[in-house]
C-alpha cells in the first residue's frame, strides 16, 4: 500500500549528468519515492513488476527521454500502455 503523499517516481536516463539532476530535484520537492532505470528495456522490467521488481508499486509518474539504449522512450510508454502489467497494477 502506497504511503500517503508519497508519489512514486521511475526515472530512466542515462545520462548521468541528468540523472543527478532530477535525483537532486525530486528530493528537493520531497514526497516523492524514486526507482530508476538506465536503459528502455530496464525500464520495461520496472514498469511491469518483473522479477526483484515484483510487488513495487505502479509509479505516478514516469520521466523517460525519447532516446534510450535498447528501447527508445516513446517505445517504452507504448508497450507500458498496452501490457499494464500484473492486476494489481492500475494503468
Amino acid at each position: 500500500m502506497p504511503e500517503r503523499g508519497v508519489v512514486d517516481v521511475l526515472h530512466v536516463e542515462d545520462d548521468p549528468g541528468y540523472a543527478l539532476m532530477v535525483r537532486k530535484s525530486l528530493a528537493l520537492a520531497g514526497s516523492s519515492r524514486r526507482r530508476a532505470g538506465t536503459d528502455g528495456r530496464q525500464a520495461l522490467r520496472l514498469l511491469r513488476g518483473d522479477g526483484e521488481h515484483a510487488g513495487a508499486p505502479r509509479p505516478a509518474l514516469v520521466i523517460v527521454p525519447l532516446r534510450l539504449p535498447g528501447l527508445p522512450g516513446l517505445d517504452v510508454l507504448a508497450q507500458s500502455k498496452a501490457d499494464p502489467g500484473p492486476a494489481d497494477h492500475p494503468g
